[in-house]
């Protein structure tokens, strides 16, 4: 199992306009529209009831861009901007829109992640037996990856009971993609209210818990240890390099201030909190 170390591009985020509605995706926190992009794509336009900021999707926009910092196989992303003829054609097909969608559509854009097709959720009691099988997946160690990745962003929605991964297929392989960051920062509405504290994931409450994680881990050897630990101290830093660049992506309609950037961006740039999480990460890896 190798480990590669390397520096992220980062892109500016694109805008897609949905040519067409399919439907809206009712689920327990949001209510997701899969649209088809006038790039013949498919993507979930997420949206937010909330305001200054729109949290959620700044959430969103934000962990997709660190996923990325990270290495990891996060959907690919994009402003999604949806003509209100679009909506209205919907609409009038007989179908009403939640009332996550009360807004002119014509002079907000949404936050869209690329559908992954085929793909199939991550079973929290999926399990590999043999070091063989993990020669299914192009990079196996991801899965550990996105647990630690979980506890930098203090993600706590994605709990061994709810994964949120995604298990889609690359030339023949299989690879993981972590979706659905809406509860980063431990569902905070207030950036400047974030303290390390707040973000705390118990490791029982992690990815890394699963039965998954935990026979991926019995094949990874102490050299693949330390090549990890190297790897996760230069994700976060990658991350921290690109921060102005990701905070210009957000859309100044979403919300996010100056001061709530400049609070973010202190925050993540913790050196001590930094490595504590490093270090309590590879501790429950023994």
């Amino acid at each position: 199992m190798k480990l590669e170390i390397q520096t992220i591009m980062i892109e500016p985020i694109t805008t897609v306009e949905a040519i067409k509605i399919l439907k809206e995706i009712n689920t327990k926190g949001s209510a997701p529209l899969l649209v088809i992009g006038n790039d013949d794509n498919n993507y979930f336009a997420k949206t937010s009831l909330q305001s200054n900021p729109s949290a959620e999707v700044v959430n969103e926009l934000l962990c997709a861009y660190f996923a990325k910092c990270w290495s990891l196989n996060v959907p690919d992303f994009c402003l999604i901007h949806i003509p209100n003829e679009v909506v209205t054609s919907y609409i009038n097909s007989g179908v009403k829109l939640s009332n996550h969608y009360k807004n002119d559509f014509q002079k907000n854009v949404l936050f869209g992640s690329k559908q992954i097709w085929p793909a199939i959720e991550v079973d929290g009691f999926l399990r590999i037996k043999k070091k063989s099988e993990l020669k299914q997946f192009t990079k196996p160690i991801d899965f550990l990856k996105i647990g630690a990745f979980d506890l930098w962003i203090g993600n706590k929605d994605r709990k061994p009971e709810n994964p949120n991964v995604l298990i889609g297929n690359s030339e023949e392989l299989f690879e993981f993609h972590p979706i659905d960051h809406v509860a980063a920062f431990a569902y905070h509405e207030n950036y400047n209210d974030i303290r390390g504290i707040h973000l705390y994931v118990e490791m029982k409450d992690c990815i890394v818990s699963t039965d998954l994680a935990k026979t991926i881990c019995r094949f990874v050897g102490k050299e693949e240890k330390i090549k990890l630990k190297a790897d996760l101290d230069n994700c976060i830093l990658e991350s921290i390099k690109h921060l102005d660049l990701i905070f210009d992506q957000v859309p100044r309609s979403w919300g996010l201030s100056k001061r709530s950037k400049d609070k973010l961006k202190a925050f993540f740039s913790d050196d001590e909190r930094n490595k504590e999480i490093v270090e309590r990460f590879l501790s429950y890896l023994v």
